[in-house]
């Protein structure tokens, strides 16, 4: 297996991006914890919860945190509307709001790595990622999540760089082969290094398994105008059929008519994104 836990280096070139469209994939919002659930969840609380994942979905963050408050008051002190509550605060930018439900969740013996996970989400939220790697790590895998799996990939590329994130996120992949969201941010790793062949392999694993998302069609669009191929328009125009408002998906339209298609009808999709 390969060693994770070399010293840490900076890469060579900043995280710009790599995470581009993945929400189309997993939501903006997911609580889906892959171990088996450490605390027992009543299913009225689930309910309540799943509700309140689609407020923060449809962004409405006030109404989704009264939600989870309105549950804590019906079900004082429950665990996972606690983590719930402090997923979404640390998503909302109230860091140390979130911090102080983790700390009450800390106080649990043995603490579980979903917790620990959360911390490390939130060291990540604050800009310090080698602190975020670290708890990232002993949490990993039991705890993990497969909407902060998006920033432990990034902590990882801030503070390792891309070639061993490259292994970590394959290996995970081993483990959980459904993740296309982890998928299709290998093959944008692989991008930026122009591994083009390893880098279309993942987008077309990705587009087969989930044909009606955008991302990965965009994506492999992308991909063939970094090699002048024309059939980049092909995979833009599903893309757009797909996501037909998303700006960077009509940029993408854009670009690829601008090269291959209408001029006039390149520039309408611009005007649009």
């Amino acid at each position: 297996m390969t060693n994770h836990h070399r010293s840490l280096r900076r890469p060579t070139r900043s995280y710009a991006c790599v995470l581009l469209l993945q929400l189309c994939i997993v939501g903006p919002w997911s609580t889906t914890v892959e171990a088996t659930p450490v605390w027992d969840i009543p299913d009225p609380v689930q309910t309540r919860i799943n509700q309140a994942e689609a407020l923060m979905r449809a962004g409405q963050r006030v109404e989704a945190i009264a939600a989870l408050d309105e549950t804590l008051t019906d079900y004082p002190g429950h665990r996972f509307t606690l983590y719930t509550k402090a997923k979404l605060l640390a998503s909302s930018g109230r860091q140390d709001d979130a911090q102080k439900i983790v700390d009450i969740l800390k106080q649990d013996d043995p603490v579980p790595e979903v917790v620990l996970h959360l911390q490390g989400f939130i060291h990540s939220r604050n800009g310090d990622w080698e602190q975020a790697l670290e708890f990232y790590k002993q949490a990993y895998p039991a705890g993990h999540d497969r909407y902060m799996m998006n920033t432990m990939t990034e902590a990882y590329v801030r503070t390792e760089g891309t070639d061993a994130t490259i292994d970590f996120l394959s290996e995970h992949l081993d483990r959980f082969p459904d993740e296309q969201n982890i998928r299709l941010t290998r093959g944008r790793l692989h991008a930026r290094q122009q591994a083009w062949a390893l880098a279309l392999r993942d987008y077309e694993a990705v587009r087969d398994a989930m044909p009606q998302n955008p991302s990965p069609w965009k994506h492999i669009a992308d991909l063939h105008m970094a090699q002048g191929d024309k059939a980049a328009l092909g995979s833009a125009r599903e893309a757009a059929r797909l996501a037909p408002t998303v700006p960077e998906v009509l940029d993408t339209l854009g670009r690829a008519l601008l090269a291959y298609g209408d001029p006039a009808e390149a520039l309408a999709a611009m005007k649009k994104a």
